[in-house]
């Protein structure tokens, strides 16, 4: 995956996530991705679903409202989030009250070096070899 591509999933397809007998339509992840100035075609976009959510996720064609869209994907909530800009006491503990609620990961703070490292443990039997992040799948290269 080139880093342009890399950059267009962080920003535009960061915002949907896999959810069983949901549906987004093709046109309306376009638009999202023409108001990022990216251009990707359609058959571009459906490569890059392919390979995030593997089979999960898939393009179909609804008869009645003449368009494509993606079976099992929704756009994601918008929450308010802000940035952190310095490593406070509160912020560590907010960062593993997080950690915590997702199996799996582990949380490691260095207070000397003031650093946290986040850790999900990989098991290819479990993970049909892929990780998994939000139903998402990552791809290294």
């Amino acid at each position: 995956m080139s880093v342009g591509i890399l950059l267009f999933v962080n920003r535009v397809l960061a915002n949907y996530e896999f959810c069983k007998d949901a549906s987004v339509s093709t046109q309306s992840i376009l638009e999202a991705v023409s108001n990022e100035n990216e251009n990707v075609s359609a058959n571009s976009l459906g490569k890059i679903v392919k390979e995030i959510w593997g089979g999960r996720v898939f393009r179909q064609y609804s008869a009645p409202s003449c368009a494509y869209f993606y079976k099992n994907l929704k756009k994601r909530a918008l929450i308010s989030c802000a940035t952190i800009t310095e490593l406070t006491d509160e912020e560590i503990r907010n960062i593993h009250a997080l950690c915590t609620l997702h199996q799996g990961w582990f949380f490691q703070y260095r207070s000397n070096q003031k650093s946290i490292t986040l850790l999900k443990l990989f098991s290819p039997e479990e993970d049909e070899g892929h990780i998994t992040v939000d139903g998402r799948r990552l791809t290294f290269e």
